[in-house]
């Protein structure tokens, strides 16, 4: 069976864990599979040690009127006509077509981009899957009413948490083909850290999708070396390269820095080496929790929610503090990394209620992929 898998980010490391995990299950049934790639993830695939065909489908950004599927479809015909030809051939020639894993449909991004193809799968009467993705909050009403009639139709949608899984019920109330799933690299096993390196370590985005300012990093380093002048801190990001700034700054206050990204399967090498983690990425923070070391919690992505509805079976949930912008948001995550490194109690309640999130997730996320399994092969043996 031949699968197209498609939208599968930008070669981040959380990007890459969750795209190289939906690929391996998915090969490990038997499928052949084709990544449909804007920026190409070859490399990585290779790493892995992955057997996929690469096909690069640039389609470009035709902004955010769309609120149908047929004006979507119709827009991206006239204006990118070779691209349209290309991508339908690629949906045509497949059997199924999946959504990579990721937390791709949300208020600032480009929704629409991230539907076409799919959109066109639907119109070519190709079956599609949406795997393990945070959806919301969605605010654009021409955004909500495409999504609702793409994800309607799609075979399958995996919701990678609660809220997630509460808004598309909300937003597709009659609809039988949502699941609850986990993030896809939960149950992934990645090697650990051989020892604990640095006291910190401060893993922030900086781009367009990251708040944190210099002025905010400035002032918590600058109180946290006050009282730890000699404690060893990382300064590195599993989203983004370091700005120039950010690295001339972790110099001014004696701060390693890692400024390329860890690869495939090295996870949690660098992130275990840290006592303690504070991050404002996803997987930043899971790759912390899968290390065994606890993360604190920035808000990510504008007003996403895809950390704060992380759950364990009793409800443990994760503290969510804002990103690292000024100074009293400086105090507030300074207080928390004081508490963490100054009481075993408090590092050990805060390793448990990671533990248990991490437990929930895992098994959410293995169940979800029996599902898809069992669709996935029902949908094979279809004449």
């Amino acid at each position: 069976m031949k699968i197209l898998m498609t939208e599968v980010g930008n070669a981040s490391p959380g990007d890459e864990a969750i795209t190289i995990a939906a690929a391996r299950r998915l090969l490990s049934i038997g499928m052949k599979l084709t990544i449909g790639f804007r920026t190409s993830l070859e490399p990585s695939f290779y790493r892995s040690r992955l057997n996929a065909d690469h096909l690069h489908l640039p389609i470009q950004p035709i902004g955010p009127h769309h609120s149908t599927i047929d004006s979507l479809v119709s827009s991206v015909k006239i204006s990118q006509p070779i691209a349209y030809q290309n991508l339908c051939k690629a949906v045509a020639d497949s059997n199924a077509v999946c959504v990579a894993p990721g937390g791709k449909y949300l208020d600032g991004f480009d929704n629409a981009l991230k539907l076409i193809t799919i959109s066109i799968a639907r119109k070519l009467g190709v079956p599609y899957y949406i795997l393990h993705q945070s959806v919301g909050p969605i605010t654009n009403s021409n955004d909500a009413s495409l999504i609702r009639e793409v994800f309607e139709g799609a075979t399958l949608v995996v919701a990678r948490e609660d809220m997630t899984y509460a808004y598309l019920q909300d937003l597709l109330p009659s609809a039988s083909n949502i699941v609850l799933g986990g993030d896809a690299a939960l149950p992934e096993e990645y090697p650990q850290s051989d020892s604990v390196t640095f006291a910190l370590g401060i893993n922030l985005r900086w781009s367009s999708i990251g708040h944190s300012t210099l002025e905010g990093l400035h002032v918590f380093l600058s109180k946290y070396r006050s009282n730890n002048k000699t404690h060893p801190i990382l300064i590195y990001s599993t989203t983004t390269s370091l700005p120039s700034d950010v690295v001339a700054l972790a110099a001014k206050f004696d701060c390693a820095c890692r400024t390329t990204w860890i690869q495939n399967p090295d996870y949690l090498r660098l992130v275990g080496s840290c006592h303690t983690n504070i991050s404002d990425s996803l997987h930043g923070v899971l790759f912390s929790i899968k290390a065994r070391v606890p993360a604190i919690s920035l808000q990510p992505d504008m007003n996403s929610w895809k950390l704060k509805a992380l759950k364990g079976n009793q409800n443990e949930t994760l503290n969510i503090f804002p990103s690292l912008r000024n100074s009293s948001d400086a105090e507030l995550i300074l207080a928390e990394v004081n508490r963490i490194q100054s009481s075993s109690q408090f590092r050990d309640d805060i390793l448990c209620r990671q533990a248990a999130i991490l437990d929930r997730g895992n098994h959410l996320a293995i169940l979800a992929w029996n599902v898809i399994y069992d669709s996935l092969l029902k949908t094979e043996s279809l004449p």
